[in-house]
Order: C-alpha cells, then structure tokens, then sequence
C-alpha cells in the first residue's frame, strides 16, 4: 500500500514519520539519520514519540510545519500545528483516502 505518512521540517532538522494506522508521530534528528557512526541500536534510542494524531492516508507538510493529515476514521483533513494542536480543515464522506 503506497502511501507517505514521512515529513521534513522546514528547517531540514528534523524527520517525522508515522505508520499509517499508527496514533503517534515519531521524530528523529536528520544529523542522527546521516551519522554513518552511529548503531542500529543507538540511532533507535534516538527517535523520540511526538504528537499523537488519528490514523492517516497521507500527509504533507508546509513552509510553516503545519502538517495536513488525511483522517481514515473520520473522512476528514485536519491541520496538526507544531505544537501539537489539531484543527478540523474539512469533513466529508466523500474523503476516503489521501
């Protein structure tokens, strides 16, 4: 199931990255990421749980790291700002995916 639920913070610092039928975001350092030293295991302990949302047919994110989130349980687009803080943008039976 092709699908991208992965966003790049305007700044280029920082990756998020969700499963699709996930509740959480996860985020981790691009430095982290580009660390050839760097273990399996230590770049594991360093991803962090972010923000929790809904489970998702998509997102993208825009120049402000508001990211727009395609909601599979309620057929809808939410707008999740950086603090974490979720706005309905619109609802409609006819949004079944992303």
């Amino acid at each position: 199931m092709p699908n991208n639920n992965l966003e790049l913070t305007p700044d280029e610092k920082t990756l998020l990255y969700k499963p699709s039928f996930s509740y959480n975001w996860w985020r981790i350092s691009v430095a982290d990421l580009t660390n050839e030293s760097l273990t399996e295991t230590q770049l594991g302990d360093r991803v962090i749980k972010g923000s929790e949302t809904m489970p998702t047919g998509g997102t993208t994110m825009d120049n402000e790291g508001n990211i727009y989130l395609m909601d599979l349980e309620r057929c809808a687009v939410w707008r999740q700002k950086p603090d974490g803080s979720l706005s309905l943008i619109v609802r409609d039976e006819r949004i079944i995916w992303g």
